[in-house]
């Protein structure tokens, strides 16, 4: 009878038991539905911003591309002024340099 008495208490408390631990199984899986509900929410909005970030970097490109072509053709314009002007100076050079002999020239003719 002793015996009858103990395999109740141990199946009582190995009841309780399992009880209480299915109840925490139960809360934590209410709690993991919530955190995976919020990262499925999370991931939209990283997924919405991301294809934003993926079009506004394709607008800057291509903005990057424009301003690269009007700043090329700034350079170039610039450079060319540059270069007439330092042509124009070497010509004038050259000019005074073939001027003076046949000045010279002139003067011991006379």
């Amino acid at each position: 009878m002793n015996e009858l008495v103990h395999a109740d208490i141990f199946f009582f408390i190995t009841a309780v038991a399992v009880m209480l631990v299915a109840t925490l199984l139960a809360v934590a899986l209410v709690y993991v539905i919530y955190i995976l509900r919020d990262a499925r929410a999370i991931v939209a909005r990283m997924r919405r911003a991301s294809e934003s970030i993926e079009s506004d970097l394709h607008m800057l490109r291509q903005e990057a591309k424009q301003e690269g072509v009007k700043a090329l053709t700034l350079v170039d314009m610039v450079f060319g002024f540059v270069m007439r002007k330092f042509a124009g100076a070497v010509s004038k050079k050259r000019s005074a340099k073939a001027a003076k002999p046949r000045a010279g020239n002139e003067g011991q003719e006379h």
